[in-house]
């Protein structure tokens, strides 16, 4: 079955070395399950992104519950991708901890999908709030209405010229 997956599985042991890496890591990651076996569990993880694993990882122990991560995963040829993953804490009979299983997934379109709408959404508020600095310093009186002509905006030159408050126009 994990010859077959999209998703790729490691198993840690509890020192969070990796036991098992499923032969889908190649695609995902470009390294070998071989090559992935017996690294550190933050070895591939990027620094800035460590501590919040970490943490996470902890809290899953301390609950014995499942996580789910996103993070930065160095791929083999040097780059780092965003990587979901969904991990679930082993444990024996006793109810000790005797490693980690997780399963992720390469989340990079998605991550710079989000990126570009933050980028977006920026831009259009620099822009909003340049136009409304802009109608508001005017000399001019300055309104919009609707179909029904309701005022649904004024300036401020609008206000202070009529006397009115904008609570009162609108």
């Amino acid at each position: 079955i994990t010859d077959n997956m999209l998703d790729g599985i490691v198993l840690f042991d509890k020192a969070g070395i990796i036991e098992y890496a499923s032969p889908s890591c190649r695609n995902l990651l470009g390294y070998t399950p071989q090559e992935l076996k017996n690294r550190a569990k933050l070895e591939l993880v990027h620094p800035e992104d460590r501590w919040q694993l970490v943490q996470a990882v902890r809290e899953e122990i301390r609950n014995q519950s499942f996580v789910r991560l996103e993070f930065r995963c160095c791929h083999a040829w040097g780059h780092y991708i965003w990587v979901e993953a969904v991990g679930n804490t082993l444990v024996d009979r006793n109810k000790r901890v005797k490693g980690m299983v997780f399963a992720f997934r390469d989340i990079n379109a998605r991550k710079q999908a989000e990126q570009r709408i933050q980028e977006n959404e920026d831009k259009l508020k620099d822009q909003y709030n340049y136009l409304n600095t802009l109608i508001n310093n005017m000399n001019e009186f300055c309104y919009t209405y609707d179909r029904n002509y309701n005022l649904t905006f004024v300036n401020q030159k609008t206000i202070v010229g009529t006397g009115y408050s904008k609570e009162e126009m609108l």
